[in-house]
């Protein structure tokens, strides 16, 4: 495993890139001489790799290489030659692979790089930028090969050109492979972590385009991207190959702590346009913010649907947790979301300002969502739907008929409206989980949202703003929101400055509760459950154990449910004070479950808590619990739950021992309802 440098920026002879991958070996590895920093390698024709190596631009600054828009920089592997490539510090720039233009063999694949089929690469720290062609703009995956792009950046890259359908802006992939019997153990997937894909032009998918291929987003910012067909920022075509078993990947699709921002399509799918086969298919969007996007009419229906997303196709899951759905448009219908999958369950999410809508008034139905999913099962809680606009129909949320399976829990409606029907909210009721509120809103019509919400005069909501890395309507002083609420979400020390403290308020004192063996049993269900999942025990730590049991007293005693004390404390500050020092501090609370059965259930159930019942960092737990009988405040839950998780080194110390449990006076039902204003990571 050699190094070798590269030494001049001319294309072949002696000290060349062209020469250094021509005489690389297997896991030899390509570097630069320090004095090409800032230049540029233009090449006449592509340079071929037909070995396993790297190439590390590391340390040396601004060192391009350029395809003098003229012809594709690298071709990958060739048949019968499977390759593992990564390259590194690198940008690839001015690269053009266009029918009649170039020489090179499968041209029109991919301006910067080929993959061939059933090769890998990986890029690191790499900017591609300004690059042309068919079948992908800057990169084009065969069957059965993998992309990886880490801390990388996609440009100005344009696969528009070839206008056949299959052709991304960025990355261009076309399937997981499986078809020839010398290579049916091809693993073809993408993965996207920590990268931004920016101003990229695409036939479908203006960055990324995936042909029956995992697809994995983490991380990564997709802006102002743009599809000339569907997909303003990702075009997906299946999730997975139908004769690949060995793929590293489920047949997934999923968008994980990503921003789709401000891309455009013409068709369906402003931002995103995830396509679904059968029952294996699966498409998760979770932490992550869908904004600004929009959807025009054209395509072979010219149609306008899903101005954020469009998900679903012929079958497929999809889960939507903890995600902004915000300020998209479509001209037709589903200004946040279009989709006719075969199950469907969103979580912990907020559509706010999405529009259908023409300037002659003529958009159609589902400012925030339609559901085109007749007698399949949909499952909407802890969501809220705020200022969200329907040119004819259904402000919030449409649904084909009066006989659907949609069940809606814990969620909010404020102002959302429809122009010609006046059904603001919904255009036919829905299936009632428990614990809805509607904010009514002077002259609308309409059905109920569901049989049993509650409606009242003023939800009192800010207005859309960021917290914690998320985009959130937060309930103000006396919302009525905030008495619904028994979950407060999942807070991590240092991923947000501390709220200012609301004023102390003179209640009870809490009853003494019955706290000890409840806390041993709430330690031995985390536990067990981690367990469950291959994850060591946690220690019970008695400093952090002071924490918590301080909090929940106070919860209860002083009428407040936050992780912010009223003194504008923070879990970090309150595990300090009890002499616990570590900078890696998690917390759940929960208010209004009686047992420590129904805390932990709601605690699994629930995204950012179940994060940090099963972060593998965590090696210590504190757990505190107070009952307060006469609970007549504003917040009047009763029964007050806290978990501080810690990653420091400690000895074993002992849980409470148990006492008996007498059994608590009765506690009012109460709703899973997540405010949503701390990250779950």
């Amino acid at each position: 495993m050699a190094i070798i440098t590269v030494v001049n920026v001319e294309d072949g002879g002696t000290g060349s890139l062209r020469e250094a991958i021509a005489n690389a070996q297997d896991g030899d590895t390509i570097k630069f001489a320090s004095s090409l920093a800032n230049k540029t390698i233009t090449l006449n024709s592509q340079i071929k790799i037909l070995s396993n190596i790297t190439i590390d631009g590391s340390g040396i600054s601004n060192l391009s290489i350029s395809g003098g828009d003229k012809t594709r920089i690298f071709e990958i592997g060739q048949r019968n030659n499977k390759l593992n490539v990564t390259i590194k510090d690198l940008t690839l720039n001015n690269g053009r692979s266009v029918v009649g233009t170039t020489t090179d063999s499968q041209i029109g694949q991919g301006g910067a790089i080929r993959i061939h089929d059933y090769s890998d690469l990986i890029l690191e720290n790499t900017v591609l930028k300004n690059n042309v062609g068919e079948r992908g703009g800057a990169v084009y995956s065969g069957y059965g090969s993998s992309v990886t792009a880490r801390n990388s950046t996609f440009e100005n890259n344009d696969g528009s050109i070839a206008n056949d359908g299959f052709s991304a802006g960025a990355i261009a992939a076309q399937g997981e492979g499986g078809g020839e019997p010398a290579y049916d153990s091809g693993n073809g997937f993408v993965k996207i972590e920590n990268s931004i894909l920016r101003n990229n032009k695409g036939s479908s998918g203006g960055a990324v385009y995936t042909l029956l291929t995992p697809l994995t987003i983490e991380g990564s910012l997709l802006e102002a991207n743009e599809g000339t067909g569907d997909g303003g920022a990702v075009f997906t075509d299946g999730a997975g190959g139908k004769g690949n078993i060995n793929s590293p990947l489920p047949d997934r699709i999923i968008i994980r702590d990503s921003k789709i921002i401000d891309n455009k399509a013409k068709g369906q799918g402003g931002g995103l346009f995830l396509w679904l086969y059968g029952n294996d298919d699966e498409a998760l969007i979770e932490n992550s913010i869908i904004q600004g996007n929009s959807v025009t009419r054209g395509g072979i229906y010219n149609d306008s649907k899903g101005g954020g997303i469009r998900v679903g196709g012929s079958g497929g899951k999809v889960a939507i947790r903890d995600t902004a759905i915000a300020n998209n448009t479509a001209q037709q219908q589903g200004g946040g979301i279009w989709t006719d999958a075969d199950l469907i369950e969103i979580e912990g999410s907020t559509f706010s300002g999405n529009q259908v809508k023409t300037a002659d008034g003529k958009g159609d139905i589902g400012g925030a969502l339609v559901l085109n999913v007749g007698q399949k099962p949909v499952k909407i809680s802890n969501t809220t739907f705020v200022g969200n606009y329907a040119d004819r129909d259904s402000g919030a949320i449409w649904t084909g008929s009066a006989e659907n399976n949609i069940t809606l829990s814990n969620s909010i409606f404020a102002d959302n409206s429809a122009n010609d029907t006046k059904k603001g909210n919904v255009n036919f009721q829905l299936k009632d989980g428990g614990g809805n509120i509607v904010q009514t809103r002077p002259g609308n019509r309409g059905p109920k949202v569901t049989a049993n919400a509650t409606y009242v005069d003023d939800l009192k909501l800010s207005d859309l703003q960021l917290v914690r890395n998320k985009l959130v309507h937060i309930p103000q002083e006396g919302s009525p929101a905030i008495k619904s609420g028994k979950d407060a979400g999942a807070y991590e020390v240092g991923t947000a400055s501390t709220p200012t403290p609301a004023p102390t308020l003179e209640t009870p004192t809490p009853t003494e509760t019955p706290s000890n063996d409840f806390i041993q049993q709430v330690l031995k269900l985390t536990n067990g459950f981690r367990a469950e999942n291959n994850l060591e025990s946690l220690i019970f730590n008695q400093e952090l154990a002071s924490a918590a049991q301080s909090h929940s007293k106070n919860m209860a005693s002083q009428d407040f449910f936050s992780h912010t004390g009223k003194d504008g404390s923070s879990p970090g500050d309150r595990t300090q004070k009890a002499g616990y020092d570590s900078a890696a501090i998690s917390e759940n609370i929960a208010a209004g479950q009686t047992t420590p059965e129904s805390v932990i259930e709601s605690w699994k159930n629930s995204s950012g808590h179940r994060a940090n019942l099963l972060n593998p960092n965590s090696t210590e737990i504190g757990i505190g619990y107070s009952y307060l009988k006469d609970d007549t405040g504003e917040v009047n839950f009763n029964h007050y739950w806290t978990q501080v998780f810690g990653q420091g080194e400690s000895v074993s110390i002992p849980a409470p021992t148990p006492t008996p449990t007498p059994a608590p006076a009765p506690a009012p039902d109460t709703c899973t309802c997540d405010l949503h204003l701390q990250p779950a990571n």
